[in-house]
């Protein structure tokens, strides 16, 4: 209780939104190009699940777990 909160910078920028790859991992690690686009079989399972919470969204109490 009486020690000080210690926390990774990393975590931290995290925390705070900002988005950069660790300088402790540039030799071991490089970033992966993101596409937008969900293959087919995804975009049919985030369908399905948007119609699932759609019939209950005035309700958040009653919402699926998917």
């Amino acid at each position: 209780m009486s020690s000080p909160l210690r926390i990774d910078e990393r975590i931290l920028h995290y925390l705070m939104g900002v988005q950069h790859l660790d300088e402790r991992l540039l030799g071991i690690v490089e970033p992966v190009p993101v596409t937008p686009d969900l293959v087919p079989s995804h975009s049919q399972i985030s369908e399905k699940m948007v119609a699932a919470w759609w019939v209950e969204i005035h309700d958040f109490l009653k919402l699926p777990i998917l």
